[in-house]
């Protein structure tokens, strides 16, 4: 394998990986995936690429623009992503929008504090409005002909890519029963959101966080 990448859907047996990554700096990311859970979201996340292929566009634009597809294939509406600076770009090609409800105008410290990362929500993956034409139009191209060769290119590189992105067995994944465990996990976390321990909890660990204003 030379580069990858993975659609994580709300609802899981896990949360996101970005609520798992953010969620101790700022709260509000729960409440924000719900909102979008609700119509069925999920998360682009893993995405790397092998040094072979490094400036082929494969750990960015090719596999963003792939993971967009089988979201439209799985029946999700929207998808996150947190994002490195060199991965906004790709990002917004495909019509991601920086999210600046939580963090610090959307951002965080993360992995590390030396380093920063970029929420981003691609809010209508049937319609891509806000993605660029060229982008869109291979997006379309590829939800549309799921086994289909075509000949990239990237900075006077061309490259050859074979997507074969049909879901084997897709009549058996049940979104509506996805969209309801998101809820009924939403709903269990604020419960225990409410218990008097954890208001002792969260009050100390906001007290070491001044990077946000909550």
């Amino acid at each position: 394998m030379y580069g990858g990448a993975r659609v994580h859907v709300a609802g899981g047996s896990q949360p996101l990986p970005i609520e798992q990554a953010t969620g101790a700096m700022d709260d509000k990311i729960f409440d924000l995936v719900w909102d979008y859970a609700r119509h069925g979201t999920g998360e682009l996340c893993g995405l790397w690429n092998s040094r072979e292929i490094a400036g082929y566009g494969i750990g960015s634009i090719f596999l963003i623009r792939t993971t967009v597809a089988i979201s439209y294939q799985i029946g999700i509406r929207s998808l996150f992503a947190l994002c490195a600076p060199y991965t906004i770009p790709p990002g917004e090609a495909v019509g991601m929008e920086i999210e600046k409800s939580i963090g610090h105008d959307g951002t965080f410290y993360y992995p590390k504090l030396d380093l920063i990362a970029t929420t981003m929500i691609l809010k209508d993956v049937p319609i891509l409005s806000k993605a660029y034409e060229e982008d869109k139009n291979a997006i379309i191209n590829i939800r549309e002909n799921l086994n289909i060769t075509r000949v990239e290119t990237l900075r006077r590189k061309e490259i050859t890519i074979h997507y074969d992105i049909q879901i084997p067995n897709l009549q058996q994944w049940d979104l509506n029963a996805t969209i309801l465990k998101a809820q009924n996990t939403f709903l269990k976390s604020k419960v225990r959101d409410y218990q008097p321990e954890n208001y002792l909890i969260i009050y100390l660990h906001r007290l070491k966080k001044p990077f946000f204003n909550n």
